[in-house]
């Protein structure tokens, strides 16, 4: 007859159970490269770089496979070079079967998104795409635009430059991605984004190589306009003999998606009845017609919450509907200066609607406003920023992203209703639950600002409690 086995003392499970939690902080906080191992990954709810190449692989391949045909190159070849053209808003890839073998144009990719001018970046927060010889030093494959390509900025050149100039934050994060956004980045699209992740990993990241020119100099010269570093001709030196080492496309290369700029009325006409279907129920939750005569949007930083409030000319508002805030930049606190990536707090005007934003429709806003202008001049600060928009898309510098849909929403709204009609609260927090919040280097008028914030929140009403 078996004999049966001793239970275990609560003080010994106990013990096991913490041992075991300890092992999972060990690997996951004090070992973070062990947190990057895919069983980890996948513990975390993220996906590898095999993960993507399984989901995309077989359609990038088969995407690449004419190209490569055509320049009689194997696949995967055994060298890649990206060539990223900023005038012409395009995306040359070249590939040979070995090193020094001379390589062969495949393919071009639009380049939909690129922040900036023409001109290398530096400094952080100047917007600027890199111009150089890049490295692609990682594959993210969680990254928020789909897919991404990390590359090497600043490179040698770059750290060595801003130390003779005396630079000293050049700026980080540059990659290749997908979406049709960017700032400081190129933004691709979604499947090309897919073909240059599977090409890199395929080909292998140590062969591939990515060039990032203002201009192409093998059909151009920089327009004279341009302002210059002093070290600039060394720059385009290096990148214009790497270019001319590089064959001309020989056959059409990928139109540029240049799409023609659309109205106002246009946009309207395109998704106006759908947004108009998804609002009017909630005017109609809250007893209101569509459109209201009025509208009060309040954008919550620490919330992280746009609130939707609409009345008649006379009479309190009532609030309609919620929508989270993808991404705002920055922390608590006003806008002081252009480049400091801060949301504005303060009340402001829509001044005007664009219909044709890169993050697909945008909402903008009169910052700074006649109080932002009055404090930068008793503080001395000569420029406060500008260009701060409620738009579509999840990524923002300095901006309210509520997403295409709530863009689309608030856009014909605003239509409707009139900017004059349109008013946009943005706090620090609900001040109608929340007390001022303890926030560091404040400048000594935040509190007037925040008790004008304090007194116009307190004017609307509370969400129901059910949101």
């Amino acid at each position: 007859m078996a004999r049966p086995r001793p239970s275990r003392a609560p003080s010994e499970v106990f013990g096991c159970v913490l041992t075991a939690a300890l092992a999972v902080a060990f690997l996951v906080v004090l070992k973070p490269h062990v947190s990057r191992l895919p069983f980890m990954m996948h513990l975390r709810g993220l996906r590898t770089v095999g993960d993507r190449l399984n989901e995309h692989g077989d359609a990038a391949r088969g995407r690449l496979a004419p190209g490569f045909r055509a320049a009689a190159v194997n696949y995967p070849p055994g060298r890649v070079t990206l060539v990223g053209m900023k005038w012409e808003k395009r995306l040359d890839v070249y590939a040979a079967d070995t090193e020094g073998q001379q390589a062969h144009y495949v393919t071009s990719y639009p380049l939909l998104g690129a922040s900036g001018g023409l001109g290398p970046k530096l400094r952080y927060g100047d917007r600027q795409v890199p111009e150089g010889i890049y490295a692609i030093e990682a594959l993210n494959p969680n990254s928020s635009f789909h897919l991404s390509l990390r590359l090497d900025y600043p490179n040698a050149f770059d750290r060595g430059m801003g130390r003779k100039d005396g630079r000293d934050n050049l700026g980080r994060d540059i990659m290749i991605h997908g979406g049709r956004a960017s700032i400081g980045c190129l933004a691709v699209g979604d499947e090309a984004a897919e073909d240059l992740f599977v090409l890199a990993a395929d080909a292998g990241l140590a062969n591939t190589d990515v060039i990032l020119t203002p201009v192409d100099f093998r059909k151009t010269e920089l327009p004279s306009a341009v302002s210059l570093a002093g070290w600039a001709p060394e720059l385009y030196g290096t990148i214009r003999s790497r270019l001319h080492r590089l064959p001309l496309p020989d056959r059409q290369a990928a139109p540029v998606d240049d799409e023609a700029e659309r109205t106002v009325g246009e946009r309207i006409r395109e998704f106006g009845p759908a947004a108009r279907g998804r609002l009017e129920p909630y005017f109609r939750l809250h007893g209101l017609g569509y459109p209201p005569e009025r509208v009060t949007l309040l954008g919550l930083k620490h919330e992280r919450v746009l609130e939707l409030y609409a009345g008649g000319a006379s009479g309190g508002l009532r609030f309609v509907r919620r929508y989270p805030v993808l991404a705002a930049s920055g922390d608590l606190g006003p806008k002081l200066r252009y480049g400091d990536r801060q949301v504005p707090e303060g009340v402001y005007r829509v001044t005007s609607l664009n219909p044709n934003s890169i993050c697909h429709v945008s909402l903008r806003l009169g910052y700074p406003n006649a109080f932002d202008r009055a404090m930068a001049r008793q503080d001395g600060r000569d420029d406060p920023g500008r260009d701060i928009m409620i738009h579509g898309g999840r990524v923002s510098i300095g901006c309210l992203a509520v997403g295409d849909e709530g863009a689309e929403d608030l856009f014909a709204l605003v239509y409707h209703v009139g900017p004059a009609d349109t008013e946009v609260i943005i706090s620090p927090v609900d001040f109608r639950t929340t007390r001022t919040p303890s926030i560091r280097d404040l400048p000594p008028w935040a509190d007037e600002l925040y008790e004008d914030l304090e007194q116009r929140l307190a004017r609307l009403p509370h969400p129901p409690d059910s949101l």
